[in-house]
């Protein structure tokens, strides 16, 4: 789905949120769609890339290179501004060293640590058999009611190598945010059939 037709069901969002430190996170990942979607309107294409590329750098540090970050900063502006036929994507060599720092750092997880994230990709391997879009909190609730069994030493483990695990609050607020976005852009799609965006985007729902 093209970010644009994403971006433009944030404007039609008027969500009542639930009472709670998670009403907080939501409201936070609002205010941080709602400053993606300003510089969006305004044409600033890339002040949108540093504000995604700087929350994707929150959960996942340093797993994106300066000269790749680079590379889809360019592919980013030119899929805007010149070209929307140009595709946003890392070339199959950072594909690669990503694979690798990421393994990297699953052999450095403790047992139980290493057997639950195993099982938690196999499980999603699974899910992108027939993918469900703007459903994805149940899976994260389930992934993080089983991350909730592990020990303190597994989680610590977790943590260490990876930080988003320190986060879990805000990004099950990402995703809940993610899932209502997508929910109404859904709804917003029904009404212009025919329209590629939306087509494309009904086909996955």
């Amino acid at each position: 789905m093209r970010t644009d037709l994403l971006l433009l069901s944030i404007v039609g969002l008027s969500l009542s949120a639930p009472i709670g430190s998670q009403a907080d996170y939501e409201a936070s990942v609002r205010k941080f769609f709602g400053a993606v979607m300003a510089f969006y309107r305004q044409g600033d294409f890339g002040d949108v890339f540093d504000l995604v590329l700087g929350k994707w750098e929150e959960f996942f540090p340093d797993l994106i290179s300066n000269d790749d970050e680079k590379i889809l900063k360019k592919e980013f502006l030119d899929h805007y501004t010149r070209n929307p036929m140009i595709c946003i994507e890392l070339p199959p060599e950072s594909k690669q060293r990503i694979q690798i720092l990421f393994s990297a750092k699953y052999l450095l997880l403790n047992n139980d640590a290493r057997r639950f994230m195993k099982e938690a990709n196999e499980k999603m391997q699974q899910s992108l058999i027939q993918p469900k879009i703007g459903n994805f909190t149940p899976a994260f609730v389930e992934f993080r009611t089983r991350y909730e069994t592990l020990s303190a030493d597994a989680k610590t483990s977790l943590a260490r190598q990876f930080p988003f695990f320190t986060k879990l609050d805000e990004l099950q607020a990402m995703i809940a945010v993610t899932d209502d976005i997508i929910v109404h852009t859904i709804a917003l799609c029904r009404n212009f059939p025919g329209l590629k965006d939306c087509d494309d985007l009904l086909r996955l729902a």
